[in-house]
């Protein structure tokens, strides 16, 4: 039983493994680049292996052919790219903001400030707002609760 979970998570997980080991590695990058078609065309066949060991491959022959096929596997994935991947630029500047449209932070605070304070007044006195009752809802007080029903038909 452990066998073949081993076996099964040894599939699924070794081309990733390898993949993920080529991203973190610059000179494993360097080197695929340069012999480009030989990594790719190696992963595909360890594809194939993989393939094979789990659909056409028994015994020996198919454990032999998903250690080798899941080890080339993970080089199936990666493409040439076209240049600089950007992730050492800087991040972009925030948009100068359009004339009329600045905030005064002085008021505004002001603001705040006068609100939280007459907020708190009303919440320790009780007087503040509050959710109506059921016995304060429309429908308690004997309205309907369907909507109104337009002139037009």
């Amino acid at each position: 039983m452990l066998a073949a979970f081993a076996f099964i998570a040894w599939v699924l997980f070794a081309p990733f493994a390898g993949g993920a080991l080529i991203a973190r590695w610059p000179l494993l990058q360097r080197l695929i680049g340069r012999f480009y078609v030989v990594c790719l065309s190696a992963g595909w066949l360890g594809l194939g292996l993989l393939f094979a060991s789990v659909q056409l491959l028994d015994g020996a022959w198919g454990v032999a052919a998903a250690l080798a096929g899941g080890t080339l596997a993970g080089l199936a994935f990666w493409v040439r790219g076209g240049g600089d991947d950007g992730l050492d630029d800087p991040a972009p500047e925030p948009p100068d903001p359009v004339p009329g449209e600045t905030v005064d932070w002085e008021a505004f605070m002001r603001a705040l400030a006068s609100y939280s304070a007459a907020r708190e007044r009303a919440r320790v006195s009780g007087s503040g707002p509050r959710a109506p009752t059921r016995a304060e809802t429309p429908v308690a007080a004997g309205a309907s609760s369907a909507p109104p029903r337009s002139a037009e038909r």
